[in-house]
Protein backbone atom coordinates (compact mmCIF):
# COMPACT_ATOMS: atom_id res chain seq x y z
CA UNK A 1 0.00 0.00 0.00
CA UNK A 2 1.24 3.51 -0.77
CA UNK A 3 1.56 5.91 2.10
CA UNK A 4 2.90 9.43 2.40
CA UNK A 5 4.95 10.11 5.53
CA UNK A 6 7.32 12.80 6.76
CA UNK A 7 10.58 11.14 7.77
CA UNK A 8 11.90 12.25 11.16
CA UNK A 9 14.91 9.91 11.23
CA UNK A 10 16.54 7.17 9.22
CA UNK A 11 19.20 5.01 10.84
CA UNK A 12 21.01 1.83 9.74
CA UNK A 13 20.78 -0.93 12.34
CA UNK A 14 21.61 -4.63 12.62
CA UNK A 15 18.93 -7.24 13.24
CA UNK A 16 19.24 -10.10 15.74
CA UNK A 17 20.26 -12.35 12.84
CA UNK A 18 23.08 -9.97 11.87
CA UNK A 19 21.40 -8.55 8.76
CA UNK A 20 21.55 -4.77 8.25
CA UNK A 21 18.39 -2.74 7.75
CA UNK A 22 17.31 0.88 8.00
CA UNK A 23 14.88 1.93 10.68
CA UNK A 24 12.77 4.89 9.58
CA UNK A 25 10.64 6.89 12.01
CA UNK A 26 8.02 9.47 11.20
CA UNK A 27 7.06 12.40 13.41
CA UNK A 28 4.24 10.36 14.97
CA UNK A 29 6.94 7.91 16.17
CA UNK A 30 5.79 5.10 13.87
CA UNK A 31 8.64 2.77 12.93
CA UNK A 32 9.26 1.32 9.48
CA UNK A 33 11.97 -1.12 8.41
CA UNK A 34 13.72 -1.01 5.05
CA UNK A 35 15.73 -4.09 4.06
CA UNK A 36 16.46 -2.80 0.54
CA UNK A 37 19.83 -1.05 0.87
CA UNK A 38 19.35 0.52 -2.54
CA UNK A 39 16.67 2.76 -0.97
CA UNK A 40 18.73 3.84 2.05
CA UNK A 41 20.34 6.89 0.44
CA UNK A 42 16.98 8.17 -0.77
CA UNK A 43 15.46 7.69 2.67
CA UNK A 44 18.38 9.49 4.36
CA UNK A 45 18.00 12.41 1.94
CA UNK A 46 14.28 12.57 2.63
CA UNK A 47 14.68 13.26 6.36
CA UNK A 48 12.43 16.15 7.31
CA UNK A 49 10.46 15.87 4.07
CA UNK A 50 7.32 14.17 2.93
CA UNK A 51 7.88 11.13 0.76
CA UNK A 52 5.56 8.61 -0.80
CA UNK A 53 6.50 5.04 0.18
CA UNK A 54 5.33 1.56 -0.75
CA UNK A 55 4.75 -0.18 2.58
CA UNK A 56 3.80 -3.76 3.40
CA UNK A 57 2.66 -4.84 6.83
CA UNK A 58 3.70 -8.16 8.29
CA UNK A 59 2.17 -8.55 11.73
CA UNK A 60 3.36 -5.65 13.85
CA UNK A 61 6.14 -4.76 11.41
CA UNK A 62 5.82 -2.18 8.62
CA UNK A 63 8.36 -2.75 5.86
CA UNK A 64 9.29 -0.23 3.19
CA UNK A 65 9.55 -2.04 -0.15
CA UNK A 66 9.67 0.95 -2.47
CA UNK A 67 10.12 4.69 -2.41
CA UNK A 68 8.17 7.04 -4.59
CA UNK A 69 8.83 10.70 -4.94
CA UNK A 70 9.62 13.33 -2.38
CA UNK A 71 7.06 16.06 -2.20
CA UNK A 72 8.48 19.33 -3.59
CA UNK A 73 9.84 21.86 -1.12
CA UNK A 74 11.75 25.12 -1.52
CA UNK A 75 15.07 23.27 -1.49
CA UNK A 76 14.02 20.13 -3.36
CA UNK A 77 17.47 18.54 -3.81
CA UNK A 78 19.60 19.79 -0.93
CA UNK A 79 21.78 16.67 -0.73
CA UNK A 80 22.39 16.69 -4.47
CA UNK A 81 23.27 20.40 -4.43
CA UNK A 82 25.59 19.89 -1.48
CA UNK A 83 27.23 16.93 -3.19
CA UNK A 84 27.68 18.91 -6.42
CA UNK A 85 29.31 21.72 -4.45
CA UNK A 86 31.59 19.25 -2.66
CA UNK A 87 32.63 17.70 -5.97
CA UNK A 88 33.32 21.13 -7.47
CA UNK A 89 35.40 22.12 -4.43
CA UNK A 90 37.36 18.87 -4.61
CA UNK A 91 38.04 19.42 -8.31
CA UNK A 92 39.25 22.98 -7.59
CA UNK A 93 41.58 21.69 -4.86
CA UNK A 94 42.90 19.02 -7.23
CA UNK A 95 43.48 21.57 -9.98
CA UNK A 96 45.35 23.86 -7.55
CA UNK A 97 47.47 20.93 -6.40
CA UNK A 98 48.30 20.02 -10.01
CA UNK A 99 49.35 23.61 -10.75
CA UNK A 100 51.49 23.71 -7.60
CA UNK A 101 53.08 20.35 -8.39
CA UNK A 102 53.77 21.37 -11.98
CA UNK A 103 55.40 24.59 -10.77
CA UNK A 104 57.57 22.65 -8.32
CA UNK A 105 58.54 20.20 -11.06
CA UNK A 106 59.55 23.01 -13.41
CA UNK A 107 61.59 24.70 -10.67
CA UNK A 108 63.34 21.40 -9.91
CA UNK A 109 64.21 20.94 -13.58
CA UNK A 110 65.48 24.52 -13.77
CA UNK A 111 67.71 24.15 -10.70
CA UNK A 112 69.16 20.76 -11.63
CA UNK A 113 69.76 21.76 -15.26
CA UNK A 114 71.56 24.99 -14.39
CA UNK A 115 73.64 23.21 -11.73
CA UNK A 116 74.71 20.53 -14.19
CA UNK A 117 75.44 22.98 -17.00
CA UNK A 118 77.37 25.41 -14.76
CA UNK A 119 79.67 22.57 -13.66
CA UNK A 120 80.24 21.57 -17.30
CA UNK A 121 81.00 25.14 -18.37
CA UNK A 122 83.31 25.81 -15.39
CA UNK A 123 85.29 22.60 -15.86
CA UNK A 124 85.65 23.29 -19.58
CA UNK A 125 86.87 26.87 -19.02
CA UNK A 126 89.27 25.92 -16.21
CA UNK A 127 90.57 22.79 -17.94
CA UNK A 128 94.36 22.69 -17.88
CA UNK A 129 94.64 25.68 -15.50
CA UNK A 130 94.78 23.58 -12.31
CA UNK A 131 92.33 25.75 -10.26
CA UNK A 132 91.94 25.49 -6.51
CA UNK A 133 88.61 24.73 -4.81
CA UNK A 134 87.64 28.38 -4.31
CA UNK A 135 88.31 29.29 -7.95
CA UNK A 136 86.25 26.30 -9.13
CA UNK A 137 83.37 27.19 -6.76
CA UNK A 138 83.37 30.85 -7.87
CA UNK A 139 83.33 29.86 -11.54
CA UNK A 140 80.44 27.38 -11.01
CA UNK A 141 78.40 29.96 -9.03
CA UNK A 142 79.04 32.63 -11.69
CA UNK A 143 77.79 30.38 -14.52
CA UNK A 144 74.88 29.04 -12.51
CA UNK A 145 73.63 32.56 -11.76
CA UNK A 146 74.05 33.49 -15.42
CA UNK A 147 72.12 30.39 -16.57
CA UNK A 148 69.31 31.06 -14.08
CA UNK A 149 68.96 34.63 -15.37
CA UNK A 150 68.98 33.46 -19.00
CA UNK A 151 66.42 30.70 -18.40
CA UNK A 152 63.31 32.86 -18.83
CA UNK A 153 64.57 34.93 -21.79
CA UNK A 154 62.73 33.95 -24.95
Amino acid sequence: MKQTITIASAEVKTSKTGKKYMEVKDYENNKYSCWEDILWMELEQAQGKEIELEITQSGNYKNIVGAGTMMPTDNYFPAKNTRSKQIAQAMDRKQDFIKESQGSKELGIKISSTARDSVLIATTILQGKNPNEIQMKNEIVKWREWLLQQWDIR
